[in-house]
Formats: structure tokens, sequence, C-alpha cells
């Protein structure tokens, strides 16, 4: 059949079934094709391929693709013929397939005497058409087919359609506002722009760098602690655009630890501000006064009290104070100890004396006065105790005004002499003399006086007897002493 007579034909066949009333479209069951659609960016190449859909038997196949060729081009390297065609048909004169570039029609079509089989899904052809510059609006494929089936007599003849759809990729986007500062729990709308305003895909996908300081849906950002973070808008093809959003923690009230606050007089107290919101990013800088220095003054929170009497301490901090009232009173010395008991100092020494106070913290004068029963024995200088000689006395100290006193007995021992060991005398040679009466008479009485040490009274009478002995030795002699210890 003759590319003419197939014209003719087909020309036939729709008048046929236009009178008919009958339905052609791409979902007409007497068209057992199929087409697919396509989508790409300007300037890049399609392919869409025509396939069966179900069994066909048939003598001949016609394909006629219509296309726009001010939105599409094509040429005869871009049709690509299935082997199933090529196996089926017989390429001579009477199969002819191809285009031009005036063309607005590509024709495909085969005879052959005797039936051929196509199966169901069955690629025939791809074509790959490129999407012009300028094209704007999809582009639709009309494909009409006429094939005759050889085992019963039917025709089959329908049209079917194919869309090619340009996309059209974001070529930037814009996020306003760009930064911003909230408070927690505050919100604000984003709005991002992206061009060209004919952008295929416009989708937008939002993120936060970090979402404990602040979370975004939809352009929605919602301040959840303080810090900074970044938020982004992304493109369907990965352009970004970027919010930089400050959360702050405002300052929501002070307190003060006390509310009231008893100071001793000359003594200080510390009093602490308590922030609403600890983690606030307020300036937490903390201004103090008092509402009579002379009273108390106050430094960093540190409350003195200078006079008896009350004062308002305020504490302010931004557009927020609180207040303290301060009362300075005096605590009165209810009496005085010393911090020892009665003792023993040995002649010469010294020791220093405490007094104690009670109350420890009191707020009266602490001026005391020292003095000594028998300054002969023992003196006293600012509790500074000085044994003179043996002999008891009594220590006592006093409040300026005499009204508490403490005192303390001291015994003065008398200084313990330590005797100096004599030195090793040297052998003397045998014509030495011999030893005279008053030697042996000196060891007697020094045995003597050993033996009946347990006679004498007290220590104090040894040492004299002692110190006697010595002195009566060393200047009357011998007889002397013995006289002297029997007058004893």
């Amino acid at each position: 059949m003759k590319r003419t007579t197939l014209r003719l034909v087909v020309i036939v066949a729709i008048m046929v079934a236009l009178l008919l009333g009958l339905t052609i479209n791409s979902k007409a069951a007497s068209v057992p094709f199929y087409i697919s659609n396509a989508s790409g960016e300007i300037g890049q190449t399609v392919a869409v391929t025509i396939k069966t859909t179900d069994k066909i038997v048939a003598d001949d196949i016609n394909i006629d693709i219509s296309y726009d060729t001010d939105k599409l081009s094509i040429t005869n390297n871009d049709i690509i013929l299935s082997q199933a065609i090529y196996d089926t048909f017989t390429v001579d004169e009477n199969f002819m397939y191809g285009v031009k570039e005036d063309q607005k029609v590509i024709s495909i079509g085969g005879y052959k005497m005797s039936p051929f089989t196509f199966e169901a899904d069955t690629n025939l052809v791809t074509l790959n058409f490129t999407i012009k510059e300028g094209t704007l609006e999809d582009t639709e494929l009309s494909v009409i087919i006429d094939s005759e089936n050889s085992e019963d007599g039917n025709r089959y003849y329908g049209e079917i359609k194919s869309t090619i759809t340009p996309i059209f990729p974001v070529t930037s986007i814009e996020v306003t506002p760009t930064s911003g500062v909230l408070n927690v729990g505050e919100t604000e709308n984003l709005t991002a722009t992206v061009l060209p305003e004919n952008a295929t895909n416009k989708t937008i996908t939002w993120s936060s760098s970090n979402e404990a300081i602040a979370t975004v849906a939809d352009g929605v950002v919602t301040a959840k602690g303080p810090g900074e973070a970044t938020i982004t808008a992304t493109s369907s093809n990965g352009l970004t655009a970027t919010y930089t959003v400050s959360v702050k923690l405002p300052l929501t009230g002070i307190k003060l630890s006390e509310s009231t606050l008893d100071v001793l007089l000359n003594q200080s107290a510390k009093l602490d501000v308590i922030y609403n919101e600890p983690n606030t990013t307020d300036d937490k800088t903390v201004t103090w006064t008092s509402s009579d220095e002379s009273v108390a003054t106050v430094e960093n929170g540190v409350v003195k009290g200078l006079k008896v009497g009350t004062t308002t301490i305020t504490a302010k901090v931004g557009e927020f104070s609180e207040t303290c009232e301060v009362t300075v009173s005096e605590l009165p010395l209810e009496g005085i100890a010393l911090d020892t008991k009665d003792f023993l100092l040995e002649e010469g020494l010294k020791t220093t004396l405490t007094v104690l106070y009670n109350p420890e913290n009191t707020t009266d004068d602490r001026t005391v006065i020292w003095s000594s029963s028998d300054e002969k024995v023992a003196t006293v200088v600012d509790g500074l105790v000085t044994a003179v000689a043996p002999g008891t006395a009594k220590i006592t100290v006093a409040t300026l005004d005499g009204k508490y006193t403490a005192e303390v007995t001291i015994t003065v021992t008398e200084k313990q002499v330590v005797e100096e060991e004599k030195p090793t005398t040297e052998e003397k040679p045998t014509t030495e003399e011999p030893v005279t009466d008053e030697t042996a008479t000196d060891e007697k009485v020094e045995t003597s006086v050993e033996e009946n040490k347990s006679d004498l009274p007290n220590t104090g009478d040894i040492a004299i007897g002692v110190f006697a002995v010595l002195m009566v030795i060393s200047l009357a002699g011998i007889v002397f002493i013995v006289k002297s210890k029997k007058n004893n």
C-alpha cells in the first residue's frame, strides 16, 4: 500500500468514525498503544516512548506523530526504532520514517502481506525531543495510529496524546527579614521568595541550626531559649537563603534574700539579689543605695551598721527594684571572764591572759583595765603577766565603767638554780701532800647535811641552808659550819 493510499484510508476512517459517533482518545480500547509523558528544563532533551498495551496481530501499522516545531526540535538521529520493528517490518520502499526541519509530523509506517505479531508492552519507537528556548507552556504530542488485524478483519485506529512539560528551575531565593531579635516564646513569620516567578517547583524546605534556641515550621520561627540560631530556607534545586535570630531571655523581676535585716552596731551582714530568670540575657548589674547612710551603708550587698537606728536598703536592676528594712542595734555586754584559772608561774617568766566577753559579739566598748594586787609579786600590762618574786597575787581585769570584773590568782615560785657540774680533777703525782683534817671535816659535814635533808621543813629552807653552808665553808671554815648547823 502506497503512502497516498494510506492517507486516503486514514481520512475515510476518520469520517466513518465521526458518522458512527465514535470517540477517539488515548483511552480508546481500539488503540492498543501507549505513549509516555516527559518533562525537562529548557534546552534539555527528553524522551517519549510508544509502546503496545495489548498483544496485536496486524498486517500494517502507520504512526503519525504531530508536534509543535516552535517548542520542540528533533532530527532523524533522535528517532530510535526498536528491534521489534526491525524484526517485524520489511524495510523497503513500503517502510518509511523520518522528519524534516519544516515538517510538523513524523511518519513511521510499514506494510507486510502476511500478518505480524507484537506482544503486549513492546517498545516500538523512542523519540528524543529538545525543548526550545522560550518555551513557557506544556507541549502536546498527538499520535495517530492506524493498524489492521488480519485475523479478525478489524481495523485498529485512534489517537493518543502525550505532554512534554518544560521545567523552570529556581535561579535565586531570598528570605525576609534576614535577621531579628526575639524573646523566648515569641514568633516571627518569614517570607521566602523564589525567582523566576514561573519556577516550576517553588517548594521551600525550612531548617534551624539549633532547635534548642529556635524552631521553624512553614516559615514561622519560634524562640525557644537564649542564644543565636540560623534559619535556612532551601529551594527544590538546593539554593539557600538564611535568617539569623538572636533569642533573648528578659528579666521579669528581682527579689532580695531578706526583706528585713538586723545588723549589730559596727557589724556587717550580706544581702543577695535573686533574679527572676537566673539565665536572663539582660544586664544583671545591681545598683545599691541606703536611705540613711549615717545608720548603715551598703556596698555590693554588704550592709554595715554605723549607728543605732533604721534605714532602707534598695537594690535596682534595670527597671526592677527591691527593698530591705535594716535595723541597726546594740548588743550589751553581760559579763567578762579570763581564759585561765589560778596558776603557777616561775619567777622571771611571763604569760598572756585573754579576756572572754559575754556575748562574744557585744557592741559595747571592749576597753578593759588590768591590775595586780601585789606588783612586787607579779605585774600585768594589757594582759601580759610577769612573775617578779615568789609569792601570790591576784590579777584583775575590769571594764572601763567597772561594771564587770574577772580575776585569777598567780603563785610565783622561786627560780630553780641548776648546779653546774664540777670539772674532773686531774690525777696528782704520788708526791702530793696528804689530805688535811680540814678536808676530812668538810666531807663529814657534807655527809651530815645529806643525811639530815629529811629534817628540813621545805624546799625553800633547803635552798637557804645549802646556800648558807656554801658561804660558811668559803668564809669561816669547817668549825663555824658545824656550829651553825647545830644552832639550826
